[in-house]
């Protein structure tokens, strides 16, 4: 988004981007034989008018999501961890959680207006787990399961702390949930970034990435790409990073010591994502993780959230979470989702395997990891955070991605929005 700002405004900009397409977590999948497209990574985006007009720049209708199960479609609330519908599952009181919630959130305006200036000292309450703030407010454990659904990801989000829950579920978000949510009409959330990537057409280098940088001379950054076609020499006024900061993928970045003594402290989480094939999971049912025992039924990770139907009968878009610390290969998670549905089959929610029957697998296979990066209380209380922040324009570098703001592409969009007249001067 900062490049299309940035373009718009008549500089010249390069984007380097490792992948071999543009768009971060916005994935799309394309099935070889019907051509119908599944979204994998972000599935929708806030009802407002900076959304709204982003898109239209791009000629990319947009439409309001249907978050609801499908006509003639089922939908089952199941322990993964058992395979058995958890039949005494009572969903909380969502519209009461939230609005006890939402009262909270708004005792802290500067979350949104101004992220990276907390008071000092920070709000005790800030530094409490969500799960010590459930218990501190009692009403707002209503809003912890639906929280849960929209912060996939986060593993056992009962750990994290406050500051990061109150900066992924926004006043944003909370108004979307009564808005609606937008997606793509065509169905096809990658087509921004394809439209983008026309655009930029040589200024793009895909599959390239640093190796070397200086940011020593005030107005003047030197970059040392590597790309497909051998290394490039850049020479910038100004560099901005997107890229989650954590110390392993900024190598080749000159980091002074305040930038590592920052970086070096961040943790995250890992997600992943998935098209899901074979699944032995009718085309007309819809399944839904729910922890029968665990607290406010939040999944047993690591596990998938939900198996539900896409848009191209038989394939399955899914996302799997896993616990805190723990990353998964490939194989890893696909071995998690076969035992899943392995358990779903012994305990007749859904049909056992025929003779022959084709094994799980995955089409298309996806990585978040490194996803929601955080600092620790005891780090956010020391200053860490508002250093974070600090960061902004030295060195001729600006920073922002979910680590500045939150693993929500509209919060990201607005939040960049805020750095642009500085980055164009």
């Amino acid at each position: 988004m900062v490049l299309v700002r940035l373009r718009d405004l008549g500089k010249k900009v390069a984007v380097v981007e490792s992948k071999g397409r543009l768009g971060g977590h916005t994935e799309t999948y394309t099935d070889p034989v019907s051509g119908g497209k599944i979204d994998i990574g972000v599935m929708v985006w806030h009802n407002s008018d900076f959304v709204r007009n982003y898109f239209a720049r791009f000629d990319v209708p947009l439409a309001l999501a249907n978050l609801d199960t499908p006509p003639g479609v089922t939908g089952e609330s199941v322990d993964f961890s058992t395979g058995k519908v958890a039949t005494d599952y009572v969903p909380a009181n969502a519209t009461a959680g939230l609005a006890a919630y939402a009262a909270q959130l708004a005792q802290y305006p500067y979350l949104v207006t101004n992220p990276g200036k907390l008071p000092q000292p920070v709000p005790a309450d800030l530094l409490l787990s969500f799960g010590d703030f459930v218990k501190k407010y009692p009403a707002v454990g209503d809003s912890v399961f639906i929280i849960s659904r929209f912060v996939g990801g986060y593993g056992n989000i009962l750990r994290l702390p406050m500051l990061n829950i109150f900066r992924s579920f926004t006043p944003g978000l909370l108004q979307s949930l009564q808005l609606g949510f937008l997606t793509t009409a065509r169905h096809d959330n990658s087509e921004l970034y394809d439209k983008f990537t026309t655009e930029l057409g040589k200024d793009g280098f895909l599959n390239s990435r640093v190796v070397a940088t200086d940011r020593s001379q005030p107005g003047h950054v030197k970059l040392i790409i590597k790309t497909p076609n051998g290394p490039k020499l850049f020479r910038a006024k100004k560099l901005v990073l997107t890229i989650p900061p954590v110390l392993n993928n900024l190598y080749g970045f000159d980091l002074d010591q305040n930038e590592i003594s920052i970086f070096k402290e961040f943790k995250y989480k890992s997600y992943y994502a998935a098209v899901l094939n074979n699944s032995g999971v009718p085309d007309t049912l819809s399944l839904g993780n729910v922890g029968a025992s665990t607290p406010f039924n939040l999944p047993v990770l690591p596990a998938a959230y939900g198996i539900s139907p896409s848009r191209v009968p038989g394939l399955k878009a899914i996302q799997i979470g896993a616990n805190d610390g723990q990353y998964l290969t490939e194989q890893q998670a696909l071995d998690v989702v076969t035992a899943e549905i392995k358990r779903l089959q012994a305990a007749g929610t859904i049909p056992k395997a025929t003779p022959g029957q084709p094994a799980p697998s995955f089409s298309v296979f996806s990585s978040h990891t490194p996803f929601e990066l955080y600092l620790e209380a005891k780090d956010v209380a020391a200053g860490l955070y508002n250093r974070q922040f600090e960061l902004q324009g030295k060195k001729n570098t600006w920073w922002t991605g979910a680590a500045f703001s939150t693993h929500d592409s509209s919060e990201i969009w607005e939040y960049t929005e805020g750095l642009i007249k500085d980055i164009a001067a």
